[in-house]
Parts: structure tokens; C-alpha cells; sequence
């Protein structure tokens, strides 16, 4: 709480000149012991001491399990506050979406993992988002799909396509979105090479 009052206050718009469309986020992917009750308990502390220097900021604010979209329902923003903006992550199935990465334990045995966009699974995908959109319309609350990617091991046609149906999916639903993540191990640029990976920008930027 101490920290985000420091920072509130570095940033607050009449001291530094900090535009309106800069944002805070309280705590990117909540998880471990900060499960749906501890998390509930603890954001509206931290969401207190921002809101002292900065009573208009827009903050975003999403659920435990990594902001995962099945707990979306599982957390209740104060219902005065409207400059709170919900946001949730998406990586499933994650089979698909982590195979062989290193940070994963378990992920090995994914390698290979395919995603072609058939029925089945484009309607999970529309369940999902169907789901965070009813919370969206119950709350009155924008909603901000934060993150999105597959890891560079799955096969390249199968990324663009699972990109292309993920953030045209946000799109129909009328969730703002952003790709996880620029150069790194989802990225949609190649450091190395310096250009872009073409299958993965056309597929969020909606070019054949």
C-alpha cells in the first residue's frame, strides 16, 4: 500500500503534468496465497491509497489465478468507482499456447500441440469471452483483454491463426486488447533478424 502511495503521487496529474490516458494497474497476475477472498481483501486497500492523490485516474483492476477469465465473476469492484477498467488474461488452451516453455514444468510433453481453428475449439473461445462479456455488462464496466500469445515453440501457421481468432473474438465482444508480447518469446517482432514475423502481425493487424 506504502508503494502505490509513492507512486500515486509521482504521477498525479497536477504535480508532474501526467496525462489522462496514463493508467495504473494494481497488481499484474495476482496468484499463489492471493487467491479470489485474499485478493478481494486486498485490492480495495491498495485501490484507497491511489485514489488520495488520484481521484480521477483510470485503474485497472483484474482477477487472481493470473487474471484469469474464469475468475472474473469471482471479484466485486466497488460499484461508486467508475473510472475502474476490468481486465483478464487469455492463453487457452494453454496446452497450446506455453508448449516446451521453460518456465513450466510440465510443458514438455505439449510440444506439437495444434490449434486449427476447428469447430470445437473456436467455440470454447467464444464461450470464454461470452462469459467476460456478460460480467462486463452486469458490472457497467469496460473490459481490457491485457495480454495474449502463444510461445514460440508451436507451430507458426497455428500462433497466427489461434491470434487472429483471439483478438477478432475481443473485438466482437468490444473488449480492448493487448499482445503479449513485442520481442521476446511471443513476440511479433524478430530481434535477431529485425523485422517483423509477418503471420503474427497480419494476424492481429487483420491482413491477409
Amino acid at each position: 500500500m506504502e508503494l502505490w502511495k509513492q507512486i500515486a503521487l509521482r504521477y498525479q496529474k497536477q504535480h508532474q503534468k501526467q496525462p489522462k490516458s496514463l493508467m495504473f494497474e494494481l497488481l499484474n497476475e495476482p496468484n499463489g496465497q492471493l487467491d479470489d477472498e485474499r485478493w478481494q481483501e486486498a485490492f480495495p486497500a491498495l485501490l484507497k491509497a491511489v485514489r488520495e492523490s488520484n481521484p480521477d485516474r483510470i485503474i485497472l483492476i483484474g482477477p487472481a489465478y493470473w487474471n484469469a477469465v474464469d475468475k472474473l465473476d469471482k471479484m466485486q469492484l466497488p460499484p461508486q468507482d467508475r473510472r475502474i477498467i476490468g481486465t483478464f488474461h487469455y492463453y487457452k488452451p494453454l496446452q497450446f499456447t506455453h508448449q516446451g516453455a521453460f518456465w513450466l514444468n510440465d510443458s514438455a510433453p505439449w510440444r506439437g500441440t495444434r490449434w486449427t481453428g476447428i469447430p470445437q475449439e473456436r467455440e470454447e473461445l467464444r464461450k470464454d469471452f461470452e462469459r467476460a462479456a456478460a460480467w462486463s455488462q452486469q458490472n457497467h464496466r469496460p473490459l481490457y483483454l491485457g495480454e495474449f500469445g502463444a510461445y514460440r515453440e508451436a507451430n507458426m501457421d497455428d500462433r497466427a491463426l489461434w491470434t487472429r481468432a483471439v483478438a477478432r473474438e475481443a473485438e466482437k465482444w468490444g473488449f480492448s486488447w493487448s499482445y503479449w508480447e513485442f520481442c521476446s518469446e511471443f513476440g511479433a517482432y524478430d530481434p535477431a533478424a529485425q523485422r517483423w514475423r509477418r503471420p503474427l502481425l497480419n494476424a492481429l493487424l487483420d491482413k491477409d
